[in-house]
């Protein structure tokens, strides 16, 4: 029987609108091949992802290879290291081989480059196409990047100015996750960084102006350390230590943003997002 491209993506394009993680994986599949009418290897990068999404392993690990080696894509190894993750955590076990050679690799890298100091940035990085709200009912809205859960906001206008900046960027870092605290979120904050070139038009924001300049930190004792700008308390921290690296983000930026300030939750302090600018 003579192949028929078309046809194929006709009938797995059906199968993968029923949910069918296989067919939205042969999809991509069919869409990166040279035969194809026509190839689109943006189209096949969407289905490997939505496949991935939905724990196919095969495009899991397609992505993660794609990613390792600047396939159709920038190559981006934290990115691969995700994808490979995935299967690594289904115990495929040439994911895990594949993730250690990856994070060997890059220690080897940093050596011959003379540094040997491991990263001090607690940040997560993600994709920005892979990015959405989903409508959670009484509990509000989700900001994800693929299956990771990033945010929970108070309404759909929330999420999607969250959805905004969160597009202009490729990592969402923080501060303080670590702290041991009775209300340990009292004492995280977040910021995003890397720039991903989406220029996104964002709604009127809640933004206060600083002058980087003026920002010290403060030993508050039992309560934590204090940044402030000298005229208004912008966020306590556990230790010194947080409080420095919270100094060191904020002097670089001269506004400090909220998204979700106004909501009327009971913990609303879970529904606020903090971001720099």
């Amino acid at each position: 029987m003579p192949k028929d491209i078309g046809k194929a993506i006709e009938l797995y394009g059906k199968a993968s609108a029923l949910g069918n993680a296989f067919s939205e994986f042969m999809l991509g599949e069919m869409y990166q091949q040279e035969d194809s009418a026509p190839k689109d290897v943006a189209k096949a990068i969407e289905c490997y992802r939505k496949a991935a999404d939905m724990g196919n392993l095969q495009a899991q690990m397609k992505l993660g290879d794609m990613y390792e080696h600047g396939t159709g894509v920038t190559r981006d190894i934290d990115m691969a290291i995700e994808y490979y993750g995935r299967a690594a955590n289904k115990g495929y076990g040439p994911a895990k081989r594949k993730i250690d050679q990856l994070r060997a690799g890059r220690s080897n890298e940093r050596s011959a480059m003379g540094s040997q100091s491991p990263e001090t940035e607690d940040c997560i990085r993600y994709d920005p196409v892979t990015l959405k709200i989903i409508d959670q009912g009484p509990r509000g809205w989700l900001l994800a990047a693929g299956p990771s859960r990033m945010f929970y906001l108070d309404t759909k206008a929330d999420a999607e100015e969250a959805l905004a900046v969160a597009k202009q960027y490729t990592n969402l870092c923080f501060v303080g996750r670590n702290n041991k605290r009775n209300n340990p979120r009292d004492y995280i904050v977040e910021y995003w960084k890397g720039d991903s070139a989406n220029e996104l038009a964002l709604p009127s924001q809640d933004c206060s102006r600083y002058d980087p300049a003026a920002l010290k930190i403060l030993d508050e004792g039992t309560n934590g350390w204090c940044l402030t700008d000298g005229r208004s308390r912008m966020k306590i921290l556990d230790n010194q230590a947080d409080a420095e690296q919270l100094l060191a983000v904020a002097r670089r930026h001269t506004y400090q943003c909220f998204i979700g300030r106004n909501n009327k939750r009971p913990n609303r302090k879970e529904y606020i997002v903090n971001y720099w600018k």
